[in-house]
């Protein structure tokens, strides 16, 4: 009998431990703050449910990229009026 918890269904915790991971936290802090054993959270990260999230986060986070609903070019137009509007009042001043 293996001692390896399986993981099947996302429970709303897990979604948390993904963000701190993909952050790129390490298992041992992510483990304290979720009042877990390192194994847990290593065990969870390894499992295919986990495994299967963290490509669905990644395959969104590059879609929204690519459409410019993110990343670089994004901040830029959502910054564009101020950002003239600063400039013109430099100039002017």
């Amino acid at each position: 009998m293996s001692r390896t918890p399986e993981y099947r269904t996302w429970r709303l915790w897990y979604e948390g431990v993904l963000t701190h991971a993909l952050g790129g936290e390490p298992a041992e802090r992510i483990a304290q703050r979720y009042g877990k054993s390192v194994f847990t959270i290593q065990a969870l990260m390894r499992s295919a449910v986990f495994q299967a999230r963290v490509q669905e986060v990644v395959a969104a986070s590059r879609d929204r990229m690519l459409k410019g609903e993110a990343g670089p070019l994004a901040i830029a137009e959502a910054a564009a009026e101020e950002a003239m509007q600063t400039l013109v009042d430099l100039m002017r001043t």
